[in-house]
């Protein structure tokens, strides 16, 4: 790979890379200079030089009454990536402080003989889906109160699963 396909992949645009090598070559020139060296229009080659100054690629110089452009150090392509850097590690400190939402809470009790059974009815009454583990089949007839309770249960539409 060539270095005008180095400084694209470094973050410069085409021609910004044509211009920023044009200079490192020849050190000083005026964007008349630049625009008949490169083939470019001189409207072009400002606004080209304009965006190296941004990125702080291209310095000038007024001399005469002429602005003269030349290379900044090369060590400033490594600007972008550094600010990029503090910018993703000021974004990581960031997430890092975001508390992860708390889930729903599961609760689990043991219910145990007719009055756990009387408990367990109690609840499920109260809720709008309750689920049983761990059941006997004959949990249903231990109490003499359950025919009655399974018919509000029906009614009401609570959804009740018994595993």
């Amino acid at each position: 790979m060539d270095i005008y396909e180095k400084l694209k992949e470094a973050g410069l645009t085409g021609n910004e890379a044509k211009v920023y090598l044009e200079l490192l070559k020849k050190g000083e020139l005026s964007a008349n200079q630049i625009a008949k060296n490169l083939g470019m229009d001189r409207t072009l080659t400002y606004t080209i030089l304009n965006h190296l100054i941004e990125k702080g690629q291209v310095n000038y110089i007024v001399k005469k009454n002429k602005k003269i452009f030349s290379c900044a150090n090369p060590e400033n392509l490594l600007n972008q990536v550094k600010a990029k850097e503090i910018l993703i590690c000021d974004l990581i400190k960031k997430l890092k402080k975001i508390k992860k939402q708390k889930q729903e809470e599961t609760e689990v009790n043991v219910y145990e003989g007719k009055e756990g059974m009387r408990a367990f009815i109690n609840l499920a009454k109260k809720q709008k889906e309750f689920c049983a583990f761990g059941s006997t089949g004959r949990a249903f007839y231990a109490l003499y109160e359950m025919p009655a309770v399974a018919k509000q249960v029906e009614k009401s539409g609570i959804k009740v699963i018994n595993i």
